[in-house]
């Protein structure tokens, strides 16, 4: 499963009541949270992930940001460090990292903030930079 991944469970001509509880099985990532939608005739399950928490392991720290670092100027999706979901990594991602630094999810998938001052990535910014650059001076 992903983060953004929705799916319809069950589907019938009509649906009272609601599940007394949800249990993930083995391998399910820490750092991904579920969310059911009760319709009157089918439930969707809506996979979401802590925003900034690229490894999913449930905490925004310097290792997401290493995830990042690693795909700067790439594609790929959450899990390589597209953040913000437009398929690219990029500085925008850098921000929702940044933005969202110090946040984990507790035992309960419920977010708790951590004080926590947000590290400078240097090489990280110069990185985007310097290829930024390099790409606006290949391309004319």
């Amino acid at each position: 499963m992903n983060p953004g991944d929705t799916f319809e469970i069950l589907s019938a001509a009509s649906i009272t009541g609601e599940f007394s509880d949800i249990l993930l099985g083995e391998g399910f990532e820490a750092g991904l949270t579920i969310n059911l939608t009760y319709h009157a005739d089918r439930i969707i399950l809506d996979v979401s992930a802590l925003s900034g928490d690229a490894n999913l392991d449930g905490v925004v720290e310097s290792l997401d940001l290493n995830v990042i670092e690693q795909h700067l100027g790439g594609v790929g999706g959450f899990r390589e460090g597209d953040l913000d979901g437009d398929g690219d990594i990029d500085g925008f991602d850098f921000a929702v990292w940044q933005a969202n630094f110090g946040l984990s999810l507790n035992g309960t998938g419920q977010v708790t903030v951590t004080n926590a001052s947000v590290p400078e990535p240097v090489s990280g910014i110069a990185l985007f930079f310097i290829f930024g650059c390099v790409r606006v001076r290949n391309s004319g």
